[in-house]
């Protein structure tokens, strides 16, 4: 039998299930301009741990940044602000954006690009 403290309980961890669930959302992020060799990776892991965002940052081969980001939208639009300025000495031109499938990162890393 499960009692009323029992049952609170459980529909305390269902009710975070259910918000985690259904707030998380995930964006790509392609970042174009003066955007490689200026720290923008470390400073994009920097902000997106400051907004609770997870995901990776890695540099690719046609100079652009690359971002996938999870996070409420809250958190993600904060984020997407900062990623259209970047860090100092960074030149945002374009920032394009789509939503994409949650993957559920735990973590913000920076990746390297592949060969």
């Amino acid at each position: 039998m499960v009692s009323f403290s029992h049952t609170f309980f459980l529909s305390g961890i269902f009710h975070k299930f259910v918000k985690i669930a259904f707030l998380k959302n995930h964006i790509n992020i392609i970042i174009s301009g003066g955007v490689q060799r200026v720290g923008f990776r470390f400073a994009a892991m920097q902000e997106a741990y400051k907004q609770g965002v997870f995901g990776f940052v890695m540099n690719m081969n046609d100079g652009t940044v690359f971002i996938e980001a999870e996070g409420e939208q809250k958190q993600l639009d904060l984020f997407l602000a900062w990623c259209h300025k970047g860090p100092q000495g960074a030149i945002v031109k374009n920032v394009i954006v789509n939503k994409g499938a949650v993957v559920n990162y735990s973590e913000f890393i920076i990746k390297h690009r592949q060969p």
